[in-house]
């Protein structure tokens, strides 16, 4: 037995009576110094026995202590008697639709090989059987437990003659079993086997390990799929304008597709809209294209969602527009505001107004019009004197005789 101290490489050799306390009642080997290359490290050599009358597994733990804080670890070994072979199952799995290979993944706190799949898709398994002995393992029969496999999952292929069969308990419930084999020392055989995943997936309620979306399996090395079912599109909103106006100076009263108007009236539009799908609409813009013979009235724009109070928007509508952070399924809504129209316009001209509303990429628009009629002017009467009767005739009748009485009396006397 040998020890090196200190992280030294050199070794010193300790006595036989040394030894011997280490392997009893314990050894006082004096101060370990701190760092990891200070490291105190003991070595000795022990030799198996002659005769291994069957295999077996020997354990070597070793302690140490120092007051109250200890620490332990074991090194095993295998005996194997002579000529006897020594089976070591291997397996791996793979997606063949994907082609994702099993990988080491760590669930439920340890580490085994695992990937994803999703309903349809097709799993090859491969199972590798290795005899690491010095003798031939005859008629070996290599069967592995797929009782968990099948809750979700049919076989659909097996190499080599293999089959399905009924096993005992838990996951070996159910095996897929192969012909018979003589594996020679040193050798290898290798297995496979194919299912395919149920499509839907089964909505079973989980019990324990069993419908718990995945499938275990185990022939040495552990293989669990982990079953994703695939995530519904998102759903899609349905929205939908339209665009009306009335004449607010002539106090119009209902919103249409078409009006008249006369120039330098005072124009109301009305944007409806609503979401007539199963998902909500995210940041919804409403913009709006006046003509260049109209002018917003700042200020004007107002809003009212699902028949609540109206309140207002910033100016912006249009310009560079406004936007609303959602439109829920089911909501609906409109957003009011008022232009100017200039007093210039000719009677004829028809002006359209477009308003648009733009969700995730997608524009849809729509519009109202405006014929502009010449205002009606009045037309000014002169008023006609009615013929005069009755006692007006007499009155005037005796002045103009008056008259010309004063008249003959002015002309006598002058003669």
């Amino acid at each position: 037995m040998k020890i090196f101290r200190d992280g030294s490489g050199t070794a010193e050799l300790l006595p036989d009576d040394v030894a011997n306390q280490i392997f009893g009642t314990g050894w006082n080997m004096g101060d370990l110094q701190i760092g990891a290359n200070k490291r105190d490290m003991l070595t000795f050599r022990a030799k198996a026995p002659s005769t291994i009358s069957e295999s077996k597994q020997v354990v070597n733990n070793a302690e140490i202590t120092s007051g109250a804080l200890s620490d332990s670890d074991n090194a095993k070994v295998n005996l194997v008697p002579t000529e006897t072979p020594v089976i070591v199952p291997n397996k791996n799995a793979k997606n063949l639709t994907s082609g994702q290979v099993a990988s080491p993944r760590v669930i439920g706190g340890r580490t085994v090989l695992a990937f994803d799949v999703l309903a349809g898709e097709s799993i090859e398994y491969t199972l590798l059987t290795e005899n690491t002995g010095s003798a031939a393992a005859e008629n070996y029969q290599i069967q592995d437990g797929i009782a968990d496999i099948l809750e979700y999952a049919d076989v659909t292929a097996i190499s080599a003659g293999g089959n399905v069969v009924d096993g005992t308990t838990g996951n070996d419930a159910r095996l897929v079993q192969y012909p018979a084999v003589t594996i020679g020392a040193g050798e290898s055989v290798t297995r496979t086997f194919t299912v395919k995943v149920k499509d839907p997936i089964p909505n079973t309620p989980p019990n324990g390990y069993s419908y718990d979306m995945q499938m275990y399996n185990k022939y040495g090395d552990e293989v669990i799929v982990v079953l994703s079912r695939p995530t519904p599109p998102p759903t899609p909103p349905i929205l939908h304008i339209e665009k009306l106006v009335r004449d607010f100076t002539v106090n119009e009263l209902n919103f249409v597709d078409f009006n008249q108007a006369i120039a330098g009236d005072t124009l109301e539009y009305i944007i409806r809209f609503s979401n007539t799908g199963n998902g909500p609409a995210d940041q919804v813009k409403f913009s709006d294209i006046l003509p260049t013979n109209m002018q917003y009235i700042s200020g004007t724009t107002i809003i009212s969602v699902n028949e609540a109070m109206e309140h207002t928007l910033p100016d912006g509508i249009v310009a560079g527009g406004v936007t609303l952070d959602t439109i829920a399924a089911g909501d609906s809504g409109y957003i009011k505001f008022k232009v100017i129209t200039d007093a210039g316009i000719a009677s004829g001209t028809e002006l359209t107004n477009t308003a648009n509303l733009t969700d995730n990429g997608a524009t849809i628009s729509d519009t109202a019009k405006t014929t502009f009629k010449a205002p009606v002017i009045p037309v000014s009467v002169t008023p006609i004197p009615l013929p005069r009767t009755g006692a007006d005739t007499v009155v005037i009748a005796a002045v103009a005789a008056f008259g010309l009485l004063a008249l003959a009396y002015r002309v006598a006397k002058f003669i």
